[in-house]
């Protein structure tokens, strides 16, 4: 609504450059003002749009993990940092022992990015919460945070 009104504003300045030729140079000034403060709403009204499509599909796919993933209990055994960093967190070469909620148990070598955040915390022979996929048991993801152990 308000960049139809700025693009409006911006139109009237025009054509009042053109009926007061002595103003017109601060008629199409302001005017080129308007229409450009237009423009910036018109994009951040589809930048906005764009966002909220991407939020949206990350909310679906955070609801499918937590609706369709097994709840899983990993003990991390060993960690290397392979060298890489991806925007400025490191990727870790980790060796999980995986227990999932029906008491099933598998040990898993993975390399995954971290954040630096966590990276203080996380240590040998501790154990952390995690989500599996039950369609392939390589697909977990772990809270790295160690905030919600929900073992005793």
């Amino acid at each position: 609504m308000i960049t139809l009104i700025l693009l409006i504003i911006g139109l009237i300045l025009v054509v009042m450059a053109v009926v007061f030729p002595s103003l017109a140079g601060l008629f199409a000034v302001l005017a080129v003002f308007f229409f450009i403060f237009s423009f910036f709403g018109l994009a951040l009204r589809f930048l906005g749009k764009a966002a909220e499509k991407e939020k949206a599909k990350a909310d679906a796919r955070t609801a499918h993990i937590m609706e369709t993933y097994l709840d899983a209990g990993v003990t991390l055994k060993s960690i290397r940092d392979t060298g890489i960093t991806i925007n400025n967190d490191p990727k870790i070469a980790v060796v999980l022992d995986i227990l999932l909620s029906d008491g099933e148990t598998y040990r898993l070598e993975r390399s995954e990015v971290v954040s630096r955040v966590y990276l203080g915390s996380i240590s040998v022979g501790r154990e952390y919460d995690a989500k599996v996929n039950p369609e392939d048991r390589e697909d977990i993801i772990v809270d790295w945070s160690g905030q919600f152990i929900s073992r005793s």
